[in-house]
């Protein structure tokens, strides 16, 4: 479970509001727009999808996406402008190398306990990683980024939930 009433570390004399969860759901919700971009248009080139929060200004807070083709680049962002979301809240990049399948590793994305079946137990695993309540080893953290991005973060989480929920066929 997420804290929703976060608050990082004032500085002596800081007397500035605090900083809550509720100050980035915006980027989570782009995060949804892009995955439901993805679902619903397979034509979309989407590698990747991952946010990139700044800590001490949340309205600087980013969605990045990495695309393979210019066409994506474009039906992407106005895709996420027409559902009302700022571009200065996106990130997109075009990269037709980039592939989030590591060449050659035995790592399994979302398979976080390596016992060859993608379940629960692997959400779990997960869910209390991002807590801050278990400590992920080096393989666990290769098959818990999902997304690719080289960062285990709540779009990953997201996306393995909606693996599970069999809203999308592949992670």
């Amino acid at each position: 479970m997420i804290d929703s009433n976060f608050r990082p570390v004032p500085d002596a004399g800081d007397n500035s509001e605090k900083i809550t969860f509720n100050d980035y759901e915006f980027v989570y919700e782009i995060l949804n727009v892009v995955t439901e971009l993805m679902n619903n248009n397979k034509d979309v080139d989407i590698r990747s999808a991952g946010d990139k929060l700044d800590l001490e200004t949340p309205e600087n807070s980013k969605v990045e996406v990495r695309v393979g083709s210019v066409e994506s680049l474009q039906t992407v962002k106005e895709y996420v402008i027409n559902r009302g979301y700022s571009e200065n809240s996106l990130s997109v990049i075009v990269d037709p190398a980039f592939q989030p399948v590591p060449d050659g590793n035995a790592v399994c994305f979302g398979d976080l306990n390596s016992d060859q079946t993608i379940d629960v137990t692997d959400l779990t695993e997960l869910s209390l990683a991002l807590l801050g309540d278990k400590e992920l080893t080096e393989d666990q953290q290769k098959a818990a980024d999902i997304d690719g991005d080289g960062s285990v973060t709540l779009a990953d989480l997201a996306r393995l939930q909606q693996f599970l929920s069999k809203k999308i066929d592949k992670l």
